[in-house]
């Protein structure tokens, strides 16, 4: 029995009429049934990477704001400690995700699954762009902050988030850190 509803196929999102039991994800990426619109889905709205970039954000915030300790009341709390970054350096971090995920959606939309005659090399090109793209920009951006703004808590934070919107994109990572090759965190 067939039922309309929403599948998720890598970062395409498709609605449509699919079939239980039956290999739904080959009617999506092969040749399309009329009764299925494929659409991409936005990487900037997707709740999961928003909230892991927040968790980025928010381990940069507390860290400047309270050092190691827990906050202010913390008896390892000093006053006087200085992260090496300030609050426009973190904005800046949440800038160059935000246009990592808009880069990765832009690289979804503009993929044609019918016109896919390279089977997506040119779609995991431009997906592996946006990643050197956003690594070296943080690399930069760490630099700006001597090295102070991503930390080890940071890093693996960063990596995870960078790897995950890049297979919510449809590129098969392969358990493999995909930022090694440019990371310099």
């Amino acid at each position: 029995r067939s039922a309309r509803g929403v599948c998720r196929v890598g970062g395409m999102v498709a609605s449509g009429v699919f079939t239980p039991g039956k290999s739904n994800e080959s009617a999506i990426v092969g040749a399309l049934p009329p009764t299925l619109i494929v659409k991409p889905m936005s990487l900037n709205t997707h709740p999961e990477l928003l909230a892991r970039k927040q968790n980025v954000i928010d381990s940069m915030t507390g860290y400047m704001k309270f050092g190691g300790a827990a906050d202010a009341e913390d008896p390892d709390f000093d006053p006087d400690f200085d992260a090496g970054y300030v609050q426009a350096n973190i904005d800046s971090c949440a800038e160059i995700l935000d246009s990592y995920l808009e880069a990765l959606t832009e690289a979804v939309e503009g993929h044609d699954l019918e016109d896919d005659e390279d089977d997506g090399q040119a779609f995991n090109e431009s997906i592996l762009e946006a990643v050197k793209t956003v690594v070296q920009a943080l690399n930069v951006l760490n630099e700006q902050c001597e090295g102070g703004l991503i930390e080890t808590d940071q890093r693996e934070q960063l990596c995870d988030l960078i790897q995950t919107a890049a297979s919510e994109a449809g590129l098969d990572t392969e358990g493999e850190d995909i930022t090694e090759e440019w990371r310099e965190w």
